[in-house]
């Protein structure tokens, strides 16, 4: 009979269990203490120990977060129009002096937040190097940063309408750092980094170069994949506007601390909402992995949460919050979109054991099959595997395509095809991040260079290749660093 009352009673002593989801003060939260922290019961952040997308069967059903009103309460504005004392400023200014006021082991304090992103330093605390970079989680596992991340700083700052602005740097007049964040004054600015390249903090532009990837996409409605939105994006552009920013922003381990990482990745999230309405399929919606994998983040009260990919797929309705130059979807983004064909690349060329320790080395690309071959609206994509430098490079490594002899290299010109990004990857002269493991390969989307190459010549059958150090204005005349590429491929799709 006791027993049989003992079943009867374990559904009511459930109901006072705590959920994962319930939040925790800052004073109550053990997940603050550094002291034999728990182990998250999540998926953490390794690209090398995490199930590639579609690859797993298990599906585990979550409830998504509610679906709201389609009218968000926050509006995240371009940083280059609002006035020095503008509220969000103001804002942002008075959350960051309260935030680096808290304990390192606050989830809520700057330092925290920012080891989420990466750290070198000991012991470990839960959610700490869980970044994504390198898979298909990077713009999903960002969103979420980012959401949560805007909850404490308005919190801290105190100002319940705060939204966090973002800096449009795909706009070329805009290239430059915001001039709130490089004003150094007497009363220390918090927004000011000293540790950023010198040319950065005194308005300098981030060049073409750095930006022009996200200019010249040609993507036919693909979001995610190998060569999409989503790989050139961090290949490309987001990782080439750490590196040359520099200071804190120019190491994954320490790029969260500089104030102006959280706009920069604001308007990678901005990019990305602003790309995907031009897609058929903008969300992978229909791979369950991307959708029910949970990641670890704290609230702004330094309450344990978990976020998925199915909970960010409708920023206005889902999270509250919209983009300043775009009006809310229609629609839900909620059906999984028909699953569409997929291109097996073909291999065009491959060269192994590439090295350089001097401002312009240059190879020949004989392609296989003896020409390009594809259409007009063929994509081609030049991969870099495993790339690695004894220094982080103070300058761009930047690639042409049949660069003229005799001819300039110009980031601006028809020849230029993309830089190598050496943000995240494994440098020499840095310590090694613990739980993380650089992204294998960039991509790069060559299409434009090479189309126009067809253009010139149709039977083209083999491509000069010139890799060009171009250095910081401020280290003119510096020895650039030693680079290694594992292997570098040229590929066609379609």
């Amino acid at each position: 009979m006791k027993s049989f009352f003992a079943f009867l009673l374990l559904p009511l002593l459930w109901l006072f269990l705590p959920t994962e989801n319930q939040s925790e003060s800052r004073a109550q939260n053990e997940w603050a203490s550094p002291a034999n922290p728990p182990e998250a019961p999540l998926v953490m952040c390794n690209p090398a120990d995490r199930p590639l997308l579609g690859s797993s069967p298990a599906f585990v059903d979550l409830p998504n977060y509610r679906v709201g009103s389609a009218d968000p309460k926050f509006v995240r504005r371009d940083v280059h129009r609002l006035a020095p004392d503008d509220p969000t400023i103001l804002a942002y200014k008075k959350a960051v002096k309260v935030m680096k006021s808290r304990e390192k082991t606050d989830p809520t304090s700057w330092f925290y937040q920012a080891a989420m992103h990466g750290t070198t330093e000991t012991p470990r605390q839960p959610a700490w190097n869980s970044c994504t970079h390198g898979d298909e989680f990077f713009l999903s596992w960002h969103r979420m940063y980012l959401y949560f991340f805007e909850r404490i700083v308005r919190e801290a700052s105190g100002d319940p309408n705060f939204s966090l602005p973002y800096w449009e740097w795909s706009v070329p007049k805009q290239r430059n750092l915001p001039p709130v964040f490089r004003a150094s004054d007497d009363k220390g600015n918090p927004l000011f980094e000293p540790k950023r390249r010198p040319a950065i903090n005194a308005g300098g532009d981030l060049g073409t170069a750095a930006t022009r990837p996200i200019l010249k996409l040609n993507l036919e409605n693909e979001m995610f994949g190998d060569d999409s939105f989503r790989s050139a994006m961090e290949g490309s552009v987001h990782g080439q506007i750490h590196v040359n920013v520099g200071g804190l922003m120019g190491a994954l381990a320490t790029a969260a601390q500089d104030p102006i990482f959280w706009l920069h990745h604001c308007n990678v999230d901005h990019l990305w909402e602003r790309y995907s309405r031009k897609s058929d399929a903008p969300y992978p919606t229909g791979d369950k992995v991307w959708m029910n994998t949970k990641f670890l983040f704290f609230d702004e009260k330094g309450g344990r949460v978990t976020m998925s990919g199915k909970d960010v797929v409708d920023i206005a309705r889902q999270l509250d919050y919209r983009y300043d130059d775009l009006p809310v979807r229609e629609k839900p983004v909620l059906d999984p979109p028909q699953p569409g064909k997929t291109q097996i690349p073909v291999l065009l060329f491959e060269k192994t054991g590439f090295s350089m320790d001097n401002d312009r080395t240059t190879f020949s690309m004989p392609i296989g099959g003896g020409n390009l071959g594809g259409t007009e609206k063929s994509r081609f994509v030049l991969v870099l595997g495993d790339i690695s430098a004894d220094v982080l490079p103070v300058g761009n490594f930047e690639i042409y395509f049949n660069l003229p002899d005799g001819t300039e290299p110009d980031p601006d010109g028809n020849f230029f095809a993309g830089t190598v990004n050496f943000f995240g990857v494994p440098i020499a002269s840095q310590e090694p991040i613990g739980g993380q493991k650089p992204p294998a390969n960039q991509r790069e989307n060559v299409s434009e260079v090479v189309q126009f190459l067809k253009s010139k010549d149709p039977k083209t059958s083999e491509i000069k290749v010139t890799f060009f150090f171009r250095p910081f204005k401020e280290n003119a005349g510096e020895k650039p660093a030693a680079i290694k590429i594992d292997k570098i491929r040229l590929q066609r799709r379609g």
